[in-house]
């Protein structure tokens, strides 16, 4: 189940040619001409670019832990081919929970779940409302608001890639029956990037790769949004 509306924006880079061009489902060409001004395109832009570059180099911090050359980054990474978004989730008034918790029974405006890829960074407003799961205790803790701070969680992508070293974060929004806003950035490989468990490690797989357009459907099956 879902409470929220939300506004989904690829790399800003995709001309309509490009497009055309690249047999993905997932890369398109948007016309932000149509309902934004140039100047709110900009930043729409810029903003793109910064937590983009913020999240290479956070993915290449994890490399050089796994003692691997941090450029192999783009291997997996390629703008225009990146399935990368930045997204604006509103959730309204809420007349009621979109779900209950079966594991404390607390209400929710947003589904418990992980996400698909390696990283989202993410801004919330001051109702905040997210919370985070320890993985060992299976608590529940407050994701506070800060202004000159962004929450950075890990995804599955990530999970397969390091070997579950690195933990997808489990995480919910709570209920809350007034206006709330967050914009999660979500860092993604390219559509047609090779996932191998031995990607991150030194030690070779034996598993076999995948694509991560696959990779991708097969994860956002959970979704209500993807199931329509």
């Amino acid at each position: 189940m879902n409470g929220k509306e939300g506004l989904d924006i690829g790399d800003l880079r995709v001309n309509k040619s490009y497009a055309s061009k690249i047999r993905s489902q997932y890369i398109e060409y948007l016309n932000l001409n149509k309902c934004f001004n140039k100047n709110a395109i900009n930043i729409l832009k810029n903003y793109f670019d910064s937590v983009y570059e913020l999240s290479e180099t956070l993915f290449k911090s994890i490399i050089k832990l796994n003692r691997k050359n941090p450029d192999i980054s783009s291997i997996a990474f390629s703008r225009l081919k990146t399935l990368s978004t930045l997204r604006f989730n509103y959730y309204p008034n809420q007349s009621k929970p979109v779900e209950i918790s079966k594991q404390d029974g607390v209400a929710l405006g947003c589904e418990t779940h992980v996400d698909s890829g390696v990283f989202t960074i993410l801004y919330q407003d001051k109702k905040g409302g997210l919370q985070v799961q320890n993985r060992n205790n299976k608590k529940w803790y407050n994701v506070p608001f800060n202004k000159n701070a962004l929450i950075v969680n890990t995804g599955r992508a990530l999970e397969f890639l390091s070997g579950s070293k690195f933990k997808a974060t489990n995480h919910r929004v709570l209920w809350n029956k007034s206006k709330r806003l967050s914009v999660p950035f979500f860092f993604e490989p390219s559509y047609d990037f090779k996932m191998n468990k031995s990607f991150l490690n030194l030690k070779k797989s034996s598993s076999k790769s995948q694509i991560y357009e696959k990779f991708l459907n097969q994860s956002l099956k959970k979704f209500i949004e993807y199931q329509r």
